[in-house]
């Protein structure tokens, strides 16, 4: 746009770094012509306030090329993820390759239903004797390739959730519930996925979002962290920090990765504690518990109000670690290769916000919830609503 406002008469003419008559002797003048055109527009003004300006947008590109390299930099590692789908196979270890009992199975499959090619049984019958051909070890033959996928797509029926949509139309989907604890099951995964929200300057992934960092709603953020040292804290309850009292509301990492939290205070009256409007933010490793129990032989009381002074997910949890798993759910609308008018039906996507973006992106990553061409996706939706509620 600026530049269609300007002729080519009007721009500066052309300079080698420096002037006609310049020897090769060092100085400390400019590295151009001093006596170079200036742009007409800046007619009227001063020319050392002309080059002031000039050079101090070299800092702001100095900026911008650093903040381009580390885009360059993300783009590249989100590139590798996605050059080689199966080639992470190589170097994995006996038994990384989850359910399957070989890794020629693995593999086998993982073509045959890769979701960026469409392969038929035939196509896996030919792949597989030129595997063999080419002197590949222990290659399976179709026949149990055929059996293997016959235990998945019953295994598979047996976890599909029936549901019925306002209008009496049926579909079969996937729970919420098994996709996320297939995550957790999956060792490649899990180590790969952030259980706590970041609080950072820059925004880099969906955990450093405001609506999960700043996220103080006890109904889904974090509800306890358990540290290196084996202590474990809540939200919801009462501890000692310093010579204070705090009730953490929710925890985070910060860009150190130290585990903080976010609560309100707590002020002790005589035989009573007041939850308090005024907020603080602390560090984890911090805190103290009530060893003696003192605390909780007092009451908690937000306004009038009585608070229970221990979590009720604690008792529930029985010990074990309890997490707060934010997901990405959406719709897409999906028609044959040949026109949108024909084969439209439309699915719902799950994806595990706790994975980096470089990860999330990943085809395996990206979870079918259900699919249908008679129940629309809103329907479908308010279903995976129905399960989280």
């Amino acid at each position: 746009m600026f530049a269609s406002q300007v002729s080519f008469n009007d721009l500066p003419s052309r300079f080698d770094g420096g002037a006609p008559n310049d020897t090769n002797d060092d100085d400390d003048g400019p590295g151009f012509a001093d006596d170079v055109a200036l742009p007409r527009w800046y007619e009227g003004e001063r020319v050392d306030a002309f080059w002031s300006i000039a050079e101090q947008r070299d800092d702001v590109i100095a900026g911008l090329e650093v903040e381009l390299a580390e885009l360059r930099r993300e783009d590249e590692e989100m590139a590798d993820a996605h050059r080689n789908i199966t080639g992470h196979l190589l170097g994995q270890e006996e038994g990384a390759w989850g359910p399957f009992k070989d890794k020629g199975m693995f593999a086998a499959l993982s073509f045959l239903l890769s979701p960026r090619q469409a392969h038929s049984l035939i196509s896996l019958e030919h792949a597989l004797g030129l595997a063999e051909a080419l002197g590949a070890p222990h290659v399976p033959s179709i026949n149990v390739c055929k059996k293997a996928l016959a235990r998945i797509y019953l295994a598979g029926k047996e976890k599909l959730v029936r549901s019925t949509d306002v209008e009496g139309n049926i579909f079969w989907r996937n729970s919420i519930a098994h996709l996320i604890r297939d995550d957790f099951g999956n060792s490649h995964v899990r180590a790969k996925m952030h259980l706590l929200p970041r609080r950072a300057p820059v925004v880099k992934e969906l955990r450093d979002g405001a609506a999960l960092a700043h996220n103080v709603d006890e109904r889904t953020a974090a509800p306890m962290v358990r540290l290196a040292n084996g202590k474990e804290f809540w939200i919801r309850e009462v501890y000692e920090y310093g010579e204070q009292l705090v009730f953490p509301q929710c925890f985070f990492e910060g860009e150190d990765e130290v585990i903080s939290g976010e609560g309100r205070l707590v002020r002790r009256n005589e035989d009573v504690l007041l939850l308090t409007e005024d907020r603080i933010i602390f560090r984890a490793d911090r805190l103290k518990v009530d060893t003696e129990r003192k605390l909780s032989r007092l009451s908690l009381m937000e306004g009038d109000d009585e608070l229970p002074h221990t979590h009720p997910e604690r008792f529930r949890s029985n010990g074990k670690r309890l997490y707060s798993v934010p997901i990405v759910v959406f719709i897409d609308d999906l028609s044959g290769a040949r026109s949108k008018r024909w084969n439209k039906h439309e699915a719902i996507y799950f994806s595990n916000a706790t994975l980096d973006r470089c990860d999330l992106d990943l085809d395996s990553n990206i979870k079918l919830v259900s699919i249908s061409k008679d129940v629309t996706g809103e329907n479908q939706l308010s279903a995976v609503v129905d399960e989280l509620m």
